[in-house]
């Protein structure tokens, strides 16, 4: 189908990744059973929705989505106007179950639990990674977000050597291998990808180009890693939907330190819903006030003038041609940066 910046998607090879072959038009669903299918996730799929649940009854909307959203990736609830907010300044990706989401929440397991052996915090580890995936239903951007985060754990844990693009080649290969329709027909996972392969090739090269932005609060590595991602993925994104957000970098460094602190409230309110339900709404008032402000910021931002413009269609050989000039700038920014 085309979509509203006239792209053309590929909706049935999407599914095709999926093992979805078929397309049934006012089909008549009968129930034949129940209790058949994977038991792991089915209970991951019942806390998710428990986990949700308690969000609901301590929160109000839009509050309660977003919160869905940085915590377990459950970004449907956002409505189509408000994530077309989030897409417009470019913050679509923290009410996706990221590689960011995912690390703030190991590295919390990982503090809490700094008092038990190594090979339990491990175990603790996976479980989390594996119990996130399987509430997503298995997303590919979840399970190379996951994949990349526990390996970062397994390394951080054994004192070994983490680097990062080795271990991104490694799970990408894999999964590619595994399913090689993610390679062509998912945009998750391609920006997933390139998202973080941007992260860890531009952000220090960029962040000693930005002494003009202070470190407290860690100002200058969001502007940079902001930036990094941006580069990396900018060609595709516009390929795919044309939306080019110019108010990207303020809108990320006025929220994205304000996130970890927000995921955390957002827990504590979801499990005090389902202890307390509508009574929980005092203690959620710290997730309420950090997940407005968030909003706040990106409606706010996406009212400017021009804060998003839609490109133009453009072929697929200019896709192919901005890569090889991104690594290009790459190599300059390395050499240029080895120079100071």
């Amino acid at each position: 189908f085309e979509t509203s910046t006239g792209r053309v998607f590929n909706y049935p090879m999407f599914l095709a990744k999926d093992g979805i072959v078929y397309q049934l038009a006012f089909a008549e669903v009968e129930s034949t059973g129940e209790n058949r299918g994977n038991i792991l996730k089915a209970s991951a799929i019942y806390l998710k929705h428990l986990y949700l649940q308690g969000v609901g009854q301590a929160l109000p909307e839009p509050a309660a989505a977003l919160a869905g959203g940085i915590t377990v990736g459950d970004k449907r609830s956002l409505g189509a106007e408000l994530s077309q907010v989030f897409i417009n300044v470019s913050l679509i990706h923290i009410v996706v179950l990221s590689g960011y989401n995912m690390t703030v929440v190991i590295n919390a397991a990982a503090h809490a639990l700094a008092f038990i052996p190594r090979s339990a915090q491990f175990a603790v580890s996976g479980g989390i990674v594996a119990l996130f995936i399987l509430m997503t239903g298995g997303a590919s951007s979840a399970m190379r977000a996951g994949s990349m985060a526990l390996l970062a754990t397994y390394a951080r844990l054994s004192g070994r050597t983490f680097v990062a693009l080795r271990v991104l080649a490694f799970v990408a290969g894999a999964m590619v291998l595994w399913n090689p329709y993610i390679l062509a027909f998912d945009p998750g996972f391609q920006l997933s990808i390139l998202a973080t392969l941007g992260l860890v090739l531009f952000t220090e090269p960029i962040a000693k180009w930005l002494p003009w932005i202070p470190e407290r609060f860690a100002l200058r590595e969001i502007a940079a890693s902001t930036l990094g991602t941006q580069i990396a993925v900018l060609p595709l994104l516009l390929y795919q939907n044309g939306i080019l957000s110019l108010v990207a970098l303020p809108a990320n460094l006025l929220t994205l330190a304000v996130v970890p602190l927000a995921m955390l409230f957002s827990f504590v309110a979801a499990i005090s819903g389902i202890i307390f339900g509508s009574y929980a709404t005092i203690l959620a008032l710290p997730a309420y006030a950090l997940l407005s402000y968030i909003i706040s910021v990106a409606e706010l931002l996406s009212d400017i003038p021009y804060a998003s413009v839609t490109v133009p269609v453009f072929n697929g050989w200019l896709l192919a041609f901005m890569y090889p000039v991104l690594f290009a700038v790459y190599m300059h920014l390395q050499r240029r940066t080895a120079e100071h």
